[in-house]
């Protein structure tokens, strides 16, 4: 389906404030896109970065409750450093 490559820089904790950011880098078939993933805290340090393959949705999603699913779970499946392949 996908994959990530996430690179865990150095640890987060309770009240830490992450800027993320997520640029599409590449278009490919069947609408996967290829994204280079970045999180720096509030001190400027990388905490995250690598890439992820994902396949892109159809249909735009204007809905916040949407976008904090997908990312929460995200977070979550990098967390525990799950990945598909």
């Amino acid at each position: 389906m996908g994959y990530q490559s996430l690179n865990f820089r150095r640890p987060v904790g309770l009240g830490d404030v992450l800027t993320v950011s997520v640029t599409v880098t590449q278009k490919k078939d069947g609408n996967r896109v290829v994204l280079d993933c970045k999180a720096i805290n509030q001190a400027g340090e990388a905490v995250i970065d690598g890439v992820a393959e994902v396949v892109a949705p159809v249909e735009k999603s204007h809905s916040p409750a949407s976008i904090c699913r997908r990312l929460r779970c995200w977070i979550e499946v990098a967390t525990i450093g799950v990945s598909s392949k």
